[in-house]
């Protein structure tokens, strides 16, 4: 050590005694190397802003579905169940083509950001962890919109409904501190805390669990890996409800092999004010697209939903694309009559398409079969579309 600060203060005798012009050439040099750093700091601060925006608006979508199903589940009303299906589509069609940013920082960049102690490789986690998390959300919705529409016309899946809900709000929340912890923790190491409020006035959703600022470093690392712990925990209450799923559905399919509806018909959940109940098509029960529009009060048309607006009524329009024979579309038309429905069906020779059509005073429903497509459409007053077995299961309960 002795000798190293030997050759250190002969390294500074030597320098003092070099020209004028190499002193100013060290001077704009250190001074380059500041400007450098700054900018560095300045593209750091960006990246973690830009990282914060998407959390912001994912978290803010979430948040959303969450309200319309706590207020399905406070009131168990129709209309209720069809804005939360309808905003959990939206959601999940909204994140499914999601952009996400980059991290773009150069491997140089970020090692004068570490010689200066900045941690920055915290930052490139979490961008690199982007996808997972992403998927992780649309996995969370796949799981709700499935307990939405086969599910809930169970007892116990109706239950597991609000634990999962509480559960999904509670882990949002969690994560919400722990990205206020860290900018926290980042603005110190960037001796930026004035910039603080900030972070408040422009994530409000992430803002709602921020805490006081801390000045502690250790503190803000004891508190974000026991938020991370906490958060774990809503992860595991969320997975015991698909075990709540996985014994609905073996009461289903014993209810199928043994043709005793007994179990089933204790074990169903009633929604309030369904305005109809239409036998859903067997080739619904597995991969099909759906999307939800809702009537324009300026015109007459429908239009999209948008991920956060207010869904002051109920939907009016329901489209289904799924894929099916021209058979099995002529079977739902025998299906539907079996249940005293009065649909006709038949082809549409100028279009060469085979269409069923039900037009009742409780419900309006329209399939179309093409050898591209088979299109469902259900108008207002929407039908609420239930699998065949829950179906018998009530009409023999009542």
């Amino acid at each position: 050590m002795k000798r190293r600060l030997c050759l250190a203060m002969v390294l500074v005798l030597a320098l003092s005694l070099c020209t004028g012009c190499a002193s100013k050439d060290v001077n704009a040099t250190s001074t380059t190397s500041a400007n450098a750093l700054e900018n560095e700091k300045q593209l750091l601060l960006d990246h973690w802003t830009r990282y914060l925006t998407v959390k912001e608006d994912i978290h803010s979508r979430m948040h959303w579905v969450l309200d319309y199903v706590d207020a399905c589940l406070a009131d168990n009303q129709w209309n209720s169940l069809l804005k939360a299906r309808a905003a959990c589509n939206a959601a999940a069609a909204y994140l499914q083509d999601y952009d996400l940013p980059a991290f773009t920082l150069t491997q140089e960049q970020c090692n004068s950001l570490i010689a200066s102690g900045i941690e920055v490789d915290f930052v490139q986690a979490e961008y690199l962890n982007l996808p997972t998390a992403l998927r992780q959300e649309l996995n969370s919705l796949a799981s709700l919109d499935a307990l939405l529409n086969h599910d809930v016309f169970l007892q116990a899946s109706w239950e597991s409904l609000s634990t999962w809900s509480e559960a999904c709000r509670s882990g949002l929340e969690d994560l919400a501190q722990y990205y206020s912890l860290s900018t926290n923790y980042l603005l110190l190491q960037l001796e930026k805390a004035e910039l603080w409020n900030n972070f408040l006035e422009q994530y409000p959703t992430l803002s709602l669990m921020t805490g006081e600022w801390e000045e502690s470093p250790d503190a803000l690392l004891e508190q974000g890996n026991a938020i991370l712990n906490q958060y774990e925990e809503r992860l595991t209450q969320m997975s015991a409800c698909v075990g709540t799923s996985e014994y609905t559905l073996q009461l289903v399919q014993e209810a199928l092999d043994t043709q005793d509806l007994t179990y089933l018909i204790q074990a169903l959940h009633t929604i309030e004010n369904v305005t109809c109940y239409v036998p859903m098509p067997n080739w619904m029960l597995d991969n099909y697209v759906c999307t939800y529009r809702v009537a324009d009060p300026d015109a007459d048309e429908q239009e999209a939903i948008v991920p956060g607006q207010e869904l002051s009524s109920a939907p009016s329009g329901y489209y289904v694309s799924a894929s099916a024979t021209q058979e099995e579309v002529a079977q739902y038309a025998q299906t539907l009559a079996s249940y005293g429905f009065s649909p006709l069906a038949g082809w549409k020779e100028e279009d060469g398409t085979y269409q069923v059509v039900l037009l009742d005073e409780n419900v309006s429903l329209i399939v179309e079969w093409t050898e591209d497509e088979t299109v469902l459409y259900m108008s207002d007053p929407i039908a609420c579309l239930i699998p065949e077995l829950y179906l018998i299961a009530m009409t023999a309960k009542s």
